[in-house]
């Protein structure tokens, strides 16, 4: 299988919609680059690259005094 080449759509063309972005052989993205219904799309390298993550926060342990307290539901705060 070869490489697939994204160009963009500047008019319809088959079901796509100009805007849209789609992959074609470079037999098709010549016949489609010199009939002006698309353009190459260009990929930035450093764009291209999945950008890093911050760490998930580590919530705190819980420890056997914690998970034995009841928790405070704020029922007793109300006044009759």
């Amino acid at each position: 299988m070869s490489k697939l080449i994204p160009v963009k759509f500047l008019k319809a063309w088959r079901g796509y919609s100009a805007g849209e972005t789609a992959g074609f052989s470079a037999e098709q993205v010549k016949a489609l680059t010199d009939s002006e219904t698309a353009v190459l799309v260009t990929v930035d390298a450093k764009a291209a690259q999945p950008k890093s993550t911050p760490a998930a926060k580590v919530a705190a342990p819980v420890t056997p005094a914690a998970a034995e307290a009841p928790a405070d539901s704020g029922a007793d705060d109300e006044k009759p």
